[in-house]
Formats: structure tokens, C-alpha cells, sequence
């Protein structure tokens, strides 16, 4: 919320303040969300989705799928470098929640 209301001119330290943001880095796309998410766009893909806001301890920092929780407070308050994430996201296998997906409904089988 003091991002969003750009107290102490807090906005002119970014380049740019979204609430949902996707982005390729390094050859990597991400989805980036204050908030997690449980579904976001190339989930089924290995997409990551990288989030903050719930304070997760470490041993719960990770999400569905390629999802990870980089507050500092959850890393020894130093934050994440994208290569880093890249190395620990490439050792979690692609999820996907299918449970209850709208986009699957009438659907007779689902080829995998």
C-alpha cells in the first residue's frame, strides 16, 4: 500500500509498479504478483510464478507448481538473484491444479 500510494515518493525507485506483471528474463518467463496465485498464465508450461506478501517460512516458501515465495524474510533477509531462482525453479517439476478448472469441464479425456 505505500507503493500503490507512492508515499515518500517510494514509485521513482522502481521502473516500473504493476500488480500483475509477465516477463522473459534470461530466456526464463515469469509471472510476478505481489500476491500468490493459484493459476496463472503458462502454469502447465514451467512458467514461474514468483510472489511475496504472506511472509512464508522457508520450508513453505514454495507454491504449485513453479510458484516461490521471494520475501527476504523467508531467505535470511537478502533477496533472490534470477539466476538463482532459475537454478532452484529448475529442480521443481511443471505443476498444474486441475482440480476444479472450469476449462476442463465437458472434456472426455485429457491426453498427457
Amino acid at each position: 500500500h505505500h507503493i500503490d500510494r507512492n508515499r515518500d515518493f517510494v514509485q521513482g525507485r522502481f521502473l516500473s509498479v504493476q500488480h500483475y506483471l509477465e516477463v522473459n528474463i534470461e530466456g526464463q518467463d515469469f509471472v510476478l504478483c505481489h500476491y500468490p496465485l493459484q493459476s496463472w498464465h503458462g502454469l502447465a508450461k514451467g512458467v514461474i510464478h514468483l510472489h511475496g506478501h504472506v511472509h512464508l517460512p522457508v520450508h513453505r516458501k514454495f507454491g504449485n507448481g513453479k510458484r516461490l515465495d521471494v520475501g527476504v524474510d523467508g531467505n535470511g533477509m537478502d533477496p533472490y538473484s534470477i539466476s538463482e531462482i532459475i537454478k532452484i525453479m529448475d529442480k521443481i517439476p511443471i505443476g498444474s491444479d486441475l482440480s476444479g478448472d472450469h476449462h476442463l469441464d465437458g472434456l472426455v479425456g485429457v491426453v498427457g
